[in-house]
């Protein structure tokens, strides 16, 4: 069936957009499922909203280039010109297929963030309320999308460069606002809509004007100046004696600009959005946002390597004139890596920048900081991915399915391997050695590739390539699960700290008759001894621990179980209550038991914003374990009413008010809240555990002084500054509250160089101002 000419002008226009469409879904996607996963809970509402927002926008930006300016660039436009075909069917052609894209990728985002906020809380009606809530604003934004969507097309039309286009589009993107705030504030609900209908308009027309002029002009007589400067640039181009090596350098980047464009924003981007988290205030989703939207342009590089300008017929054409295809392929890929390791460079010249300025660090101390904490995970993501989208690549002909496949797939992988290495550089290493056996193993494959020899040898190949890489990451994972399990049961630490288990574990069966479980053998509260009764001297321990470990050349990194758990004070007050028979001892325990919960409660409305995004899961098992203790029967013997519900206010507004947290406050009057079987809390703010005792014996007029002075040492530490100094001598004044896995913190905050300089001075001063106060157990 013959089609017709406008229906076929539409296809060949709307498979042009089809890649731009794409990418930028996946790009949504890959942040939606990567953030969350990773983070191991839903993104802030603001991220989901800026997502949302977001995949349109860039659409209406990139789709002017993508329709006109890449067709002028490749002269496909004066090919179209010279057929018998109008030139408004053209014009008119490209504008509906620019509106239909635009409309299309506003369903795609309403419906990922749908299904999104769906996976999260189990409902579809929270897309309705924010749409409720912001009318006038999202439907501001979607006319401010539209206007750009229009003035891109304006700018393709008359510019002649894509880059010159773009970079004109960022200030006439603010032309609306410009006349809103022009106007009074009371005519700007009215005057907003006025002026948007206005400029789009006043957009449709410009850009089917530019369209006829474009194409009724000759190509030859369109600009004097710009013909003039073509031909200046080629005698100055022709002038130097490139070798053919860098001519097939230099050809890559010139087809490629747009790709490294993006990068090079990342570039500029990334070391702030890192930087911005030495503050108490920081967001941790821009962290988080920076590392993985790093990754996927990693993947479209290592994708652009193999198929950008049909890569495969270009390698065939020079392979039948001589050129090496190995010469080819290191070309691409020294452009594209030299890329990725500036990107890595300005974000260690940034972050150490801020170190030294901020926190009054050495240049050495800053470096051996940042180096293993933010280079060494994103080097490995940024790596691992390319590596495995340039692989990838060769095995999937199709550039559409590339598109939809490889960057999920290459992401995907390269989170569990960063995930495996578990931010340990020297099991790293393997990792390293494993994606340049996959570039090695591209290049051999290269002339095959271009010859299109895929015979059985060829697959084969990879196959075992592909298994190779997977036992590598499998031996990676298993060793170093393994060595951590020697290290930290094994003899590292004195022979009487291993020994308090066994008093321990002689409370794991009081302790399950309450509700703790048996492998929750790490209770803080309990007054270790010796032998001869006396109590255990845990700081000279804590000196022969980190002596014995500093040994050690391997650095560890800090796992979970090193923190102190909150949660065993209040479990261990409310068991002190249950078998305690002395009336005075059971109502230390109640009050212990009715400061405890308050506490951290409080402690977890205050620590959600500035808590690192890791640790972020642990404070929502807190959340849980609330929850838990408010259910027992005895919580409303040893609480008042009054304190119950505060605590439920606390857990309602420590997530932004979501539904999950409200339903907390209904549970609570209908007395009916559900059993959460989880009491083996870590909990990110351990030596805050150690301080509370104290707080509960300070006078009431100095305690807000003493927990804001807390609050400086503790609640904010730097981000990724696991196990400072400050912390450590904060934490160690308390002896008889420390634990004996405790000693694996002093392995993370120590031997991992963890520290910043500048803080052993405050806490010092912090230490002595507490030395007055003497604990014992109650």
């Amino acid at each position: 069936m013959t089609l017709s000419i406008p229906f076929q002008l539409f296809r060949k226009e709307f498979r042009q957009l089809l890649p731009l469409l794409v990418s930028l879904v996946m790009l949504c996607i890959v942040l939606h499922v990567s953030l969350s996963v990773a983070a191991n809970r839903g993104l802030a509402q603001s991220m989901r909203v800026l997502l949302f927002l977001g995949l349109p926008a860039l659409f209406s930006v990139g789709a002017g280039p993508t329709l006109i300016g890449t067709e002028k660039e490749s002269r496909t436009l004066t090919w179209l010109a010279c057929l018998p075909i109008g030139r408004h069917r053209l014009i008119i052609g490209k504008l509906l297929t620019a509106h239909v894209g635009w409309l299309i990728a506003w369903l795609l985002s309403c419906l990922i963030y749908a299904i999104a906020e769906s996976a999260r809380d189990g409902r579809f009606e929270d897309l309705n309320g924010v749409i409720s809530s912001s009318s006038l604003g999202l439907i501001t934004w979607i006319m401010h999308s539209w206007y750009v969507l229009l003035v891109g097309l304006v700018l393709a039309w008359y510019c002649e460069s894509v880059l010159l286009s773009l970079l004109l589009l960022i200030p006439l993107s603010s032309v609306p606002s410009v006349f809103v705030n022009l106007l009074p504030p009371s005519l700007h609900a009215v005057g907003e809509a006025l002026t948007y209908c206005t400029l789009i308009l006043v957009a449709v027309a410009l850009s089917y004007q530019a369209g006829v002029w474009y194409l009724k002009a000759k190509p030859d007589s369109r600009s004097w100046s710009y013909r003039i400067s073509r031909t200046q640039w080629h005698s100055r181009y022709a002038a130097f004696d490139l070798s053919p090596l860098a001519a097939l350098m230099w050809q890559h980047v010139r087809q490629n600009w747009l790709l490294f464009s993006l990068i090079g924003v990342l570039i500029v981007a990334c070391p702030w959005f890192c930087t911005d988290s030495h503050s108490p205030h920081y967001r941790p989703e821009i962290v988080e946002l920076c590392f993985f939207a790093a990754a996927l342009p990693a993947s479209l590089l290592g994708l652009s390597s193999c198929y950008s300008d049909n890569y495969r017929r270009q390698v065939l054409f020079l392979v039948q004139r001589g050129v090496r295809p190995v010469r080819v392929w290191f070309s691409r890929h020294f452009v594209n890596l030299s890329l990725l390791a500036c990107l890595l460079m300005l974000v260690l010249i940034a972050r150490c920048i801020t170190t030294v300025w901020k926190e009054n660090a050495s240049w050495h101390a800053a470096v051996s900081l940042e180096l293993p904490t933010v280079i060494g995970p994103l080097s490995l993501l940024l790596l691992g991915v390319y590596a495995i989208s340039a692989w990838l690549s060769q095995l999937i002909p199709s550039r559409l399915l590339s598109l939809l496949i490889i960057p999920i797939v290459s992401v995907t992988i390269g989170l569990a391997v960063l995930e495996s290495v578990n931010r340990q550089l020297h099991f790293g290493l393997l990792f390293w050695f494993a994606v340049g056996g996959l570039l090695l193993i591209s290049a051999y494959q290269s002339r095959r590739w271009s010859y299109q020899e895929f015979d059985r040898r060829y697959w084969i190949r990879h196959l075992v390539a592909m298994a190779t890489f997977m036992a590598v990451l499998a031996g990676v994972n298993v060793t170093s699960s393994t060595f951590s399990a020697l290290v930290f049961h094994g003899q590292q630490f004195p022979a009487d700290i291993l020994s308090t288990h066994q008093e321990i574990g002689a409370y794991r069966e009081q302790l399950s008759a309450v509700g703790v479980r048996p492998r929750m053998e790490n209770v803080a509260g309990l007054q270790l001894r010796t032998e001869d009764g006396d109590a255990l001297d845990v700081a000279s321990q804590i000196e022969v621990a980190r002596a014995q470990l500093s040994k050690s050349t391997i650095p560890m990194a800090m796992s979970p179980d090193d923190y102190l758990l909150l949660v065993s004070h209040g479990t261990l007050a409310r068991s002190q209550y249950v078998f305690f028979e002395d009336t005075a001892r059971r109502q230390t325990a109640k009050n212990n038991y009715a400061a405890i919960l308050p506490f951290a409660s409080d402690l977890v409305v205050q620590l959600r914003e500035s808590t690192p995004w890791y640790y972020q899961n642990w404070l929502e098992e807190i959340e849980i374990w609330l929850t838990f203790e408010l259910r027992q029967p005895i919580c409303r013997e040893l609480l008042t009413r009054e304190q119950r519900k505060l605590i439920c206010q606390r857990l309602a507004d420590s997530k932004q008010r979501d539904d999950a947290r409200r339903r907390i406050l209904a549970l609570y009057d209908s007395q009916a809240f559900s059993s959460v079987g989880r009491l083996d809390v870590p909990f990110c703010t351990q030596r805050l555990t150690c301080l509370y005792w104290k707080l509960l014996e300070t006078p009431a007029e100095q305690l807000n002084a003493k927990r804001e002075k807390i609050y400086e040492l503790t609640v904010y530490p730097p981000a990724y500054g696991q196990g400072d100094l400050g912390r450590f001598f904060v934490a160690d004044n308390v002896d008889q509250y420390l634990f004996p896995l405790k000693q694996k913190w002093v392995w993370g905050g120590f031997v991992g160089n963890h520290w910043r300089a500048g803080w052993e001075q405050q806490a010092k001063e912090l230490y002595a101002e507490f030395s007055s106060y003497e604990m014992e157990v109650r």
